[in-house]
């Protein structure tokens, strides 16, 4: 049965409009079934619309959570969505076993999977937010399952609707309903594959991120901005697992997306990302250095100021221990550029130093901006003439 019409979760529409999707209708429905005075107002509202979306629209699962209302509060179900394979119990004792938990609705379906398929669904769980055909042969597909038999298998979960298809640009990106992950989750765990689909799933994405990282600097990074977009659930996940398991990957993982954070004003993510990172990996190293500049970086297009500047001074000391002349050139830039903006005749040095040791470097984006603000420079004087030029040179 497919999915029903959905409000938008949270609801900021009346109720009378909330009341015309069905999704929301079905459940007012069979709440008024179990509780004769139940009845949605504008207060109650986007709680009910929070459910059916949590519920991805489906009809039995909806079913099954508007029978809690005879016990439960609107919000107390909401809240118990987060457990929902306990939580939606009690269905008809008409029905077949299958209808009479949402659990038991799964196992059915899952029952008459292939040993190939059901392999495949509890893995494909490992991914947040979607995946691509080619994540899903890189990170399943091993000794017992064959990668060039992964687009089949991938198939058939599709056509047993226990896999969604998802049309995004060129590319065909496949995902699972809420409910659905989370069964084939639990399945992962009951396998005891899951920290091997993990650090699979790890790989996948930190590589993915080491690739983006240049190319977002280069021609056609609009291309790497929208992988990126669709990619950033996974590779979230993929930063919080890399944290317990090895924080130098990722700190990688921060540092490669240094610029997707920036370009996309993603700064609170970045910074919960770089405070959790520099703290998991105390350690001193070239890669330390290379995520305090990011932070500066991104910090610089954030609140700016003092703390940016700290932390480029910070990157440009461990820096210079390792003779990482990038970074120092990277972080030299950070800090010209604030000085720009109040004292442009002071600033001018700093950059033409980091201009110096970017070439030597052999760094051409560090090149670019330390040539770009030294340029700004000769504007904020009013020395249109010179800045030209150096403009020119870039």
């Amino acid at each position: 049965v497919p999915a029903l019409a959905l409000p938008e979760a949270p609801a900021r529409e009346p109720v009378e409009s909330l009341s015309q999707y069905d999704a929301v209708k079905l459940f007012i429905e069979r709440a008024g079934k179990v509780r004769s005075n139940f009845v949605v107002t504008n207060d109650n509202a986007p709680a009910v619309a929070q459910i059916c979306s949590d519920l991805d629209g489906i009809p039995l699962a909806i079913e099954l959570a508007a029978a809690r209302v005879r016990m439960l509060s609107l919000e107390q179900i909401a809240a118990g969505l987060a457990d929902r394979f306990h939580l939606l119990t009690g269905g008809a004792r008409t029905a077949q076993p299958r209808h009479q938990t949402l659990r038991a609705s799964v196992d059915w379906s899952h029952d008459l999977l292939s040993d190939q398929e059901r392999v495949l669904f509890r893995r494909l769980g490992v991914f947040a937010g979607g995946f691509t055909l080619d994540s899903a042969e890189e990170v399943c597909a091993d000794d017992q399952l064959d990668r060039y038999a992964i687009l089949d298998l991938l198939t058939a979960l599709v056509d047993k609707s226990l896999v969604v298809t998802v049309e995004r640009g060129p590319a065909v990106r496949y995902g699972m309903l809420k409910m659905v992950r989370q069964y084939a989750l639990d399945r992962l765990e009951q396998s005891r594959e899951d920290r091997q689909l993990r650090d699979r799933h790890l790989s996948h994405f930190a590589a993915l991120a080491g690739e983006a990282e240049p190319a977002l600097v280069a021609p056609g990074s609009d291309r790497w901005l929208s992988i990126l977009d669709n990619e950033a659930r996974n590779m979230a996940a993929a930063l919080e697992h890399a944290l317990l398991t090895d924080p130098l990957v990722a700190m990688r993982i921060a540092v490669a997306h240094a610029m997707y954070w920036t370009l996309r004003g993603r700064v609170a993510e970045a910074e919960t990302a770089y405070s959790a990172v520099l703290a998991a990996a105390p350690e001193p190293s070239a890669l330390r250095a290379r995520t305090l500049w990011a932070r500066a970086w991104l910090k610089l297009h954030g609140e700016g100021g003092q703390p940016a500047i700290a932390l480029a001074q910070d990157a440009i000391e461990l820096a210079e221990q390792f003779g990482d002349l990038s970074t120092i050139a990277r972080a030299l830039d950070v800090i010209g550029a604030l000085g720009n903006f109040v004292d442009p005749v002071n600033s001018r040095p700093t950059l033409e130093r980091g201009a110096e040791l970017a070439r030597e470097a052999g760094d051409d984006w560090a090149l670019g901006v330390n040539l770009l603000d030294i340029a700004l420079t000769l504007l904020c004087q009013e020395r249109e003439a010179d800045a030209m030029p150096a403009f020119y040179a870039l």
